[in-house]
């Protein structure tokens, strides 16, 4: 597919590509091409992560999975992983990685943690106050996580709380396509049509 979503290169060299049909390796003289008969929930890969720890996780329209190099014969090149019940829950949009180690799952049901203990990955919901589909995600300095909605930013704290605040000027309907914090400490936030700085530590409200 000529629909790119994601490119990221890894330790090895290889060049991955998220697409609508699939995701996509480049080894420097030729692709490869990996889709639901390889083991991905859904054909259309949003975003792909690759964690401190080498792993390749890939999010789609269908589920989370993660690249499984070291499978055993006739095993699926990817394990998928269920964040929750329901189609909305598994419908992931975006991924992060924090310091700590655990993966941060934007999906069209909510946000969702994944961290591992001893071999085994378990999910957990963060409740945001809204059902709205978490379409982007980044990582603050003081331990917090950003999830960007329809026309608002929550700031999850290290200790779940959150800070919740709308985007002046900025329909309810439009999706916040990307969120960075910069050396300051404000948020940049990319919607459709409108860039916004915001200061949530200073004000939950009032942009600069």
């Amino acid at each position: 597919s000529d629909s790119v979503y994601r490119v990221v290169a890894d330790s090895q060299g290889f060049i991955w590509f998220g697409t609508n049909d699939g995701l996509s390796r480049f080894d420097g003289y030729t692709f490869a091409t990996y889709t639901t008969r390889d083991g991905l929930p859904n054909r259309s890969v949003v975003d792909v992560q690759l964690t401190r720890d080498g792993a390749l996780w890939v999010a789609t329209s269908g589920g989370l999975c993660r690249l499984n190099p070291r499978r055993e014969a006739g095993a699926p090149l990817f394990v998928v992983e269920e964040l929750g019940n329901g189609s909305a829950s598994n419908d992931v949009n975006c991924l992060l990685e924090t310091r700590d180690g655990s993966l941060w799952c934007g999906t069209n049901g909510g946000l969702y943690r994944l961290v591992e203990a001893d071999g085994r990955w378990t999910a957990s919901r963060i409740e945001l106050g809204t059902d709205d589909p978490v379409t982007a995600l980044a990582a603050g300095r003081w331990g917090e996580v950003s999830a960007g909605t329809l026309g608002k930013v929550h700031c999850v704290q290290p200790d779940t709380s959150v800070l919740t605040f709308s985007l002046p000027g900025v329909g309810s309907g439009l999706v916040v396509k990307s969120v960075y914090e910069d050396s300051e400490g404000a948020l940049w936030i990319g919607t459709q049509y409108q860039i916004s700085r915001s200061s949530p530590r200073t004000s939950a409200s009032a942009p600069f």
